[in-house]
């Protein structure tokens, strides 16, 4: 998948990463995907199942 991001998300995702190094460019685009489909109604039971996991499955330090 390929997409354009705003310079300002990209910097912000950089810095997330820099700040969160068990996280990687790809658990955390799917874990906001999943995030936003979940929130926005979805009904797909690998979708809460992604979304659910990456709430809890993440240290928060």
């Amino acid at each position: 998948m390929e997409a354009e991001v705003p310079e300002q998300l990209f910097e912000s995702m950089r810095n997330f990463l820099k700040e969160h190094p068990q996280w990687d460019q790809y658990q955390l685009v799917s874990s906001a995907v999943a995030g936003f489909l979940f929130q926005n109604g979805s009904t797909d039971r690998a979708v809460a199942q992604h979304y659910l996991n990456s709430l809890f499955s993440r240290s928060r330090g």
